[in-house]
């Protein structure tokens, strides 16, 4: 009897071992694998997504990058442009300062040696009078004189600066225009009649006049004439006109084709 039950438990443990891997085992090695292969769809997904932030990190740098430098751009361009205005605006103003101080300075040194000459000529005569008066007249245009070749050396000295800025910001043209106007400012100023020759005019014509002030007045229209800056405001025209036609091909640029 026991046998038999040995028997029937046997066949039915069989049974139940057969029923498990008939119908358990496949259905448990199905779900391990879906575990299996949604852990690595996760870890595959994960690595894109690491990538993909690794890549999205990399393009936000590139365009901060971008960013900063079209930001310095726009600003440099700002400081140029404003570089340029002030630069025009400077050499309008210079150019200005240095014709007229070029005929200040002429003027007083022309008073000065002729005030010389005309106190030489008075003391020769025994004019004690006038020849004091022609000795303060030259004290007085001597001061103005020195004075005034002051002031035309420091617009000099500043306009070589700004030369310096057209060499860098601007065309090669506007840059000669201003270097030919310094060198004709420099020779404008020069002494046009020596002392000698000054005092040479006065005597010949005061003893055709006889009036020593009607003579110093006739020598220093003379003279006068001699120190046109006919040429530097010519020089000067021509540089403003090129400023012009800059300012204008900057503000009106071509259209590309």
């Amino acid at each position: 009897m026991l046998q038999h039950i040995d028997i029937l438990l046997a066949a039915a443990l069989g049974g139940l071992v057969t029923l498990l891997i008939k119908n358990y085992l496949p259905s448990y090695a199905r779900e391990k694998g879906k575990n299996l292969a949604t852990k690595e769809d996760i870890e595959c997904i994960t690595q894109k997504i690491e990538s993909i932030k690794v890549e999205y990190s990399k393009q936000i740098e590139t365009y901060k990058v971008e960013l900063w430098e079209h930001q310095q751009r726009y600003l440099w361009a700002q400081e140029e442009t404003k570089v340029k205005i002030d630069a025009f605006k400077k050499a309008i103003i210079d150019v200005a300062r240095l014709i007229n101080l070029v005929k200040k300075y002429q003027f007083y040194l022309s008073e000065r040696e002729l005030a010389l000459a005309a106190s030489g000529i008075s003391k020769t005569a025994a004019n004690q009078e006038l020849h004091k008066l022609y000795l303060d007249k030259y004290d007085q245009y001597a001061e103005l004189t020195a004075k005034t070749y002051s002031e035309f050396r420091d617009v000099l000295a500043e306009m070589g600066g700004l030369h310096a800025l057209f060499s860098v910001y601007f065309s090669q043209d506007l840059s000669k225009a201003l270097i030919d106007i310094l060198n004709l400012g420099n020779h404008e100023a020069e002494q046009k009649m020596t002392f000698e020759e000054i005092s040479e005019h006065l005597l010949k014509e005061h003893k055709a006049c006889g009036s020593l002030e009607s003579a110093r007045l006739k020598v220093g229209s003379h003279y006068d004439k001699l120190c046109s800056t006919n040429a530097l405001s010519l020089k000067s025209q021509h540089l403003f006109d090129l400023l012009k036609t800059h300012v204008n091909t900057v503000a009106n640029p071509k259209p590309q084709k």
